[in-house]
């Protein structure tokens, strides 16, 4: 009993002191979208996050990019650690792919997704195709 007391405290303070306090992906949604478990999003944020890339799920329908989610994922839920986004490859062909079908809806591609924000360096970014 001791022991396992002791195992309890022991991890809660590694994850108590941890300083990206990370929160794990682990919704459907994502987690096999990834190349990484766990978001620097506190939980709040991470639900938000998921409730979001969910709103987006009659573009996925349209496959109007075979990446769309990979890419939605790792724009809403940055890998903890080092807050990378998506590589601007991935960026550009979701934008390219999906803008015509949400402009026959009236809407614009989000100025959040602009890809020139995106780091063209896909060594550094683990989120790319």
């Amino acid at each position: 009993m001791f022991c396992l007391a002791l195992i309890t405290v022991l991890i809660f303070q590694t994850i108590a002191s941890s300083p990206d306090n990370c929160t794990a992906i682990a919704s459907d949604t994502c987690k096999d979208e990834l190349d990484y478990s766990s978001t620097s999003l506190d939980a709040d944020a991470y639900a938000e996050a998921i409730a979001t890339i969910k709103r987006w799920k009659p573009l996925e329908d349209s496959d109007c990019y075979s990446d769309l989610r990979k890419f939605l994922c790792g724009s809403y839920l940055p890998r903890c650690g080092d807050e990378a986004k998506p590589c601007n490859a991935l960026c550009v062909e979701a934008r390219d792919g999906c803008s015509p079908i949400m402009n026959q809806a009236n809407y614009s591609w989000p100025e959040r997704f602009d890809c020139d924000t995106f780091s063209s360096s896909p060594q550094n970014y683990s989120v790319c195709v």
